[in-house]
Formats: structure tokens, C-alpha cells, sequence
């Protein structure tokens, strides 16, 4: 394909700057395959804008790129384009080459050498945890048993992968809201610290979660697990005062910086366990920088839900472990029926990363009458008929209303009732942490940033209505009740990309921006102090990740892209934006129905699964 060709494209939307630049670059390095080569650089960018780490070139004969169908589909031959990279020795490397070349072809995948270079870092890292046994204490099973005394379906699950963790150095739980991730996290680091503690050593744990505010909601989440523990009797206070009740972002963690990470292989963190919460969040470089990081001796334990949103940036790593599972092999089985005391079956397999990862079913949160319990598993099988049902019977979790061109009317007026109580209390100058608290009450959640349909449409939409209700003023930047969503990170304040807040005014009428910290506290600060930010009555279902409201308005688009294209992740947006919903869901449809390809499930290219 020519670079003409490429351009026109470009100019189509269909490209991005950055994806011709690339193919520009690239091309002018060829030796002679220069159009195939800009042709493949071009689908590489594309490719990983989408959140793929490779071009699977077996695919794209019979699996056009969405998007780019009509213009790219006559071009697409595997086989022309395996060759042509076979010949650019200056440009494309082998697996096996250690030449640091920009491109490289595994098998039928290629790769920009520093996510293949990447990508076998973290696979080879995470094997070597999984296949790091750790013998667990004497009195384990007895402390096992005290921690977990009920034997229901739900206790039983926790209490496995409890003991899968602590037997491992690697540790993986994914379960939905409610499924008790954190009450698993808060017994396993009671069984080490206990461990610990036997022989007269304490643990450095770090707790860490990928944005400020999923840090802020573990931290909360497992300061209330020890206090139940506290309150049951079951620990003694002194190993309980060993736990973190705080989480800090995995970038603060990581010491990032204007000059890069301040921890690395060669200078790895004072940790001898690292739990990291809503693992799905986390890419493929920052997941490989934490185990850069690790130091040889320390557990991990990653967290997280492997049907919700993958990463932004390129790497599903979260969705690629997960699909590794298929329960214990036979001989960890009967290592954790000892250990348990629970009667577990083995399977017929040897793969050490099976063998580390637990997946809890049990919901404590949504029973089965709940409708948002329904309508989250429905949507995670698929099952357009059957979700369409559960909204159908208008459950008393859940609700809907249909729209046609845009968000308006009892829609809009939903919205608007739903923060009026906050824009009330801000105005009112309510407690600090109760406004912030306050604030997680209600959120609009958009699966669109632009358009009517998008966060930027209905902020524009919301302010107006709340302005004209005396709640907002749309000829301030800063003014009571403004919700804040901040967009740089900013090192020195400790606000980050994707923290929220709100503003309210002081005694003397100046803006001030709060903000919830972990721990349970409140930062206060100037508004004109503020980073980059923006109003947030709405936010995207991606920015939503890691936090929790009681109810929720989710406003769907009238047709999503294909998931495989640019933009839009079907199913998991969609369902992470349901388990966002505590208490209410209600949705804004077009024409008052659920288009079925809200259903399709996303699929993410990469090798990560198969180096595992």
C-alpha cells in the first residue's frame, strides 16, 4: 500500500497522526518492501491504540481490521507481508535474534521489540513466582479453620484461595463486587504475618492499586476487614496492627517521577509481600516494571475482576492470566486438601500458573433476585435475550429509560434530582468527608467521552439544568458543588489522573477543592492550585474503574463499534459499568433497548497467554 494511500486514509479518520507517522518512519528504514513495511507499521500502531500488544498476521486474511475494512481488506495477505518482513533484516528480528531491532516476527505475531521484549519479561516472571513453592506453617490448617469456620459455598471458596496464596509466591484471585477478594486478602496477610511473627520477624507489606482512587477504596475496604476482625476475636490485636489499612497508586509506589522510576532491579522495593488490587487495570509495561521491581524473595498477590475492562494501555496481562484457569493439577490438589481440609479435585494438567490462580463465584453483594446480579451474569454470557428480560421485569434495582437523539427528559431529570443532593450539601457547606463521601453516592457513567450521548454532551447537559435549579453556575470555572475529575498526575499535590473531587467555596467565598485520601482523610486545596481537570457530573465507564456508587446511570450510545475495533469494548465495558452500581442501575437507551452487540466480547491480541 502506498504512503499516498496511507495518507488518504488519514484523512478519512480512519488513521491517526501518530499511526502514518509511523508507517512514514518506518517505510524510509526499509530496504526495499517499502510499501508492505509501512502498511504494517501502520496496522502495529493501530493495533496497539486498541490495546493489542501484536498484528496477528494468520488473522488478517480472513479477519479484516475493524475500521479499515473496505480500504485495507484487498491488501491484506498474510503471506506477502510474512515475507516482506523476512527480508528486511535491518528492520525486523527473530525470537531467537538478540539484535534490538524495532520489529520483531514471533511465529505469526508481530511485535514492536520492546513489548515482545516485554511481554516474554513478564511471562517468565510470573512463572517463576507460580513455580516458587512457600511451605506454610505448622499450624496453618488450624488457623485456616479459625478464620474460616463456616463451611457454605462462599466461605469454602475464599478459604481455597486463601491457601493457594499462601502457598505460592504468586497469588491470583479474580471474583466480582462482593465476592470477598478483600476479606481473602485481609486472612491470607493475618496467616502471614502470623507465620512471620513464629519466628520472630515482621513483613513489609505494600498495598497498591493502579489510580488513586482504587487505592482509596482498598485502603478503606481492608481497614474495615481488620476492624470486623478485631471485633470477632478471631486475631490477636498485635497481628492485626501489623496490616496495611493504606494503599498508595502503583506509579507512587514505583517512585515515578520526571526522571522515570525510582525502583528497579537494581534498586527494588523494601517489600517482602506486594498485593495489588484491580489487577485488570494494570498494562503490560507497568506490569512488567513492578516485577522488575520485586525483590527475589517477596510474594505477589494480584487482585482483580478478569471480566472487566482490560487496561487502557496495551496488555490485557490480567485477562491473559485468568485465562489460564482451569483448577489445581492433581498433585496441588491433594496439597490443598491437606492444607484445607475441603475435598478438591484435581485436574489433568501441569501448568504452575493454573495452579496459582482462584476465581470466587459466590456474590455476597447481589442474591438471586437482584437485578442487577441478573443482568451483570446475563450480560457475562452473552445472553442478549436473557438480559433484555431481566430489564423487561423492571426489578427493583434496576431501571431504564428510552431516549432518542440524546439524553433529555425524565432521563435528564433523573440525573439532575441525582445530584441535586450533593450540589445541596456543597452549597450547604457540609462536613468535608461527608460531601466526598457524599459524592460516591450517585455517578453518570458514559460509555462515550464525545457526543450527546458521551460524557462531554451530558456534563454540557447537566450543568445547564442544574444551573437553571440555582446548583451550578456556568459562568464560573470553579463553583460549589462542581465535580472535579483530575487528568495529569500531578507529584507534588498527590492528585492523580483519575481522582475525583469536589468544590465548595470557604468562609471568605474562595473555591476550594476536596478530595478523598486513604485512609479516610481529606485533601483540601485552593482550586487555582488545581492539575489539569475537568467537570465530571458524568464520567467514561474506563475513568469509573476501581470506584463504587450507590446508584448509578449508565447512558449507552444507540450502536457500539464491533468490539474488536477502535473505541468501544463491548461486553466488559458494559459490565463493568453495571458492578459499578451498589445499590441502583438505571440505563439511558436509545429507543428504550439494549442493542445486542453490547454483548460481543472484546478479544485481545497478544502471546501473553500462550509464553504463561
Amino acid at each position: 500500500m502506498s504512503l499516498e494511500a496511507l495518507t488518504a486514509l488519514h484523512g478519512a479518520g480512519l488513521l491517526r497522526p501518530v499511526d502514518l507517522h509511523f508507517a512514514r518512519l518506518m517505510a524510509g528504514y526499509a530496504d526495499s518492501a517499502h510499501e508492505a513495511i509501512a502498511l504494517i507499521a501502520a496496522l502495529l500502531s493501530v493495533e496497539l491504540g486498541r490495546g493489542h500488544v501484536c498484528v496477528e498476521l494468520a488473522a488478517v486474511d480472513g479477519k479484516p481490521f475493524a475500521g479499515l475494512e473496505s480500504a485495507l481488506a484487498p491488501l491484506l495477505d498474510a503471506a506477502q507481508l510474512r515475507a516482506a518482513l523476512a527480508g528486511e533484516a535491518r528492520l525486523c528480528a527473530g525470537p531467537a535474534s538478540t539484535a534490538p531491532l524495532p520489529l520483531v516476527l514471533d511465529g505469526d505475531r508481530v511485535y514492536l521489540h520492546r513489548y515482545w521484549a516485554g511481554e516474554g519479561r513478564v511471562a517468565a516472571r510470573l512463572r517463576a513466582l507460580a513455580t516458587r513453592p512457600v511451605a506454610a506453617a505448622p499450624d496453618a490448617r488450624a488457623l485456616l479453620e479459625r478464620l474460616y469456620p463456616d463451611d457454605s459455598a462462599g466461605s469454602a471458596g475464599q478459604k481455597l484461595a486463601c491457601a493457594m496464596a499462601l502457598t505460592r509466591a504468586l497469588g491470583v484471585i479474580s471474583g466480582g463486587p462482593g465476592t470477598g477478594k478483600t476479606t481473602t486478602v485481609a486472612k491470607l496477610l493475618v496467616m502471614l504475618v502470623a507465620a512471620a511473627a513464629a519466628e520472630g520477624r515482621s513483613l513489609a507489606i505494600r498495598l497498591a492499586a493502579p489510580t488513586g482512587k482504587a487505592a482509596a477504596r482498598v485502603g478503606e475496604a481492608l481497614a474495615r476487614e481488620v476492624a470486623a476482625l478485631a471485633r470477632s476475636g478471631q486475631v490477636a490485636p498485635q497481628l492485626l496492627a501489623q496490616l496495611p489499612i493504606s494503599a498508595q497508586t502503583l506509579h507512587r509506589l514505583l517512585g515515578a517521577g520526571a526522571r522515570g522510576l525510582r525502583h528497579d532491579a537494581a534498586n527494588p522495593l523494601a517489600a517482602d509481600v506486594v498485593v495489588l488490587d484491580e489487577s485488570s487495570m494494570v498494562d503490560l509495561r507497568l506490569l512488567d516494571a513492578l516485577l522488575a521491581a520485586l525483590p527475589r524473595h517477596a510474594r505477589l498477590l494480584l487482585l482483580g475482576d478478569r471480566d472487566q475492562l482490560a487496561a487502557v494501555e496495551a496488555g490485557n496481562v490480567f485477562g491473559a492470566l485468568c485465562s489460564r484457569a482451569r483448577g489445581p493439577s492433581a498433585p496441588r490438589a491433594a496439597e490443598l486438601t491437606a492444607l484445607t481440609g475441603l475435598q478438591i479435585a484435581g485436574n489433568d494438567h501441569d501448568d504452575p500458573i493454573a495452579d496459582a490462580i482462584a476465581v470466587l463465584r459466590h456474590s455476597y453483594r447481589f442474591d438471586a433476585a437482584s437485578g442487577i446480579g441478573r443482568f451483570a451474569e446475563a450480560v457475562n454470557a452473552g445472553d442478549a435475550t436473557r438480559a433484555a428480560a431481566v430489564i423487561a421485569q423492571r426489578p427493583a434495582d434496576l431501571g431504564s429509560f428510552s431516549c432518542t437523539d440524546r439524553p433529555d427528559g425524565a432521563a435528564l431529570a433523573r440525573m439532575r434530582e441525582g445530584w441535586r443532593a450533593i450540589a445541596s450539601a456543597a452549597h450547604g457547606h457540609a462536613d468535608p468527608l461527608a460531601l466526598v463521601r457524599l459524592q460516591e453516592s450517585f455517578r453518570v457513567l458514559c460509555a462515550l467521552r464525545e457526543g450527546e450521548w458521551g460524557v462531554a454532551g451530558v456534563n454540557r447537559a447537566l450543568t445547564q439544568t442544574l444551573a437553571e435549579a440555582g446548583l451550578a453556575e456556568r459562568g464560573r470555572t470553579h463553583y460549589a458543588g462542581r465535580p472535579l475529575l483530575v487528568t495529569r498526575n500531578d507529584y507534588g499535590l498527590g492528585l492523580y489522573n483519575g481522582d475525583t473531587g469536589i468544590v465548595i467555596e470557604d468562609e471568605d467565598g474562595h473555591p476550594q477543592a476536596l478530595f478523598a485520601q486513604a485512609g479516610g482523610g481529606v485533601k483540601r486545596l485552593p482550586a487555582a492550585r488545581l492539575p489539569e481537570h475537568e467537570t465530571a457530573y458524568a464520567l467514561t465507564v474506563h475513568k469509573s474503574q476501581g470506584s463504587e456508587f450507590d446508584e448509578v446511570v449508565l447512558v449507552l450510545p444507540p450502536a457500539p463499534a464491533p468490539a474488536s475495533g477502535a473505541g468501544i469494548a463491548g461486553r466488559e465495558l458494559l459490565y463493568t459499568a453495571i458492578t459499578r452500581a451498589r445499590r441502583r442501575l438505571e440505563l439511558v437507551l436509545p429507543g428504550g433497548a439494549l442493542d445486542a452487540r453490547w454483548l460481543d466480547a472484546s478479544e485481545y491480541r497478544s502471546g501473553l497467554a500462550e509464553r504463561l
